[in-house]
């Protein structure tokens, strides 16, 4: 039981947590690595980073620097429809009664 514990479940395991902080599914990857002995951990270690808001791959560089093209074409695509936000706000011209 203690050889099937080290064969099966140790590799499982270390797969299922590389999954995790490359952003893919830990519980399908440990599963792999459980079932082909660490196998699935060698693929996944080969395996690019994945951007935690679009899904696109990452390059070690970009994952430590946290940044992602794809996301920030999409920023600025977004953010230029927005108005800037003026550097002062007028004063009230309504006076109470």
């Amino acid at each position: 039981m203690f050889v099937d514990l080290v064969f099966f479940g140790i590799p499982g395991i270390a797969t299922g947590g590389l999954a995790y902080r490359k952003n893919r599914s830990a519980l399908a990857w440990g599963t792999l690595g459980f079932l082909s002995l660490g196998m699935a951990l060698i693929v996944l270690a080969f395996m690019p980073f994945r951007c935690e808001r679009c899904s696109n791959p990452l390059s070690n560089k970009q994952r430590r620097e946290k940044t992602c093209p794809a996301c920030e074409e999409l920023d600025q695509e977004v953010y230029a429809f927005i108005d800037p936000i003026p550097d002062y706000i007028p004063e009230s011209t309504r006076k109470l009664a």
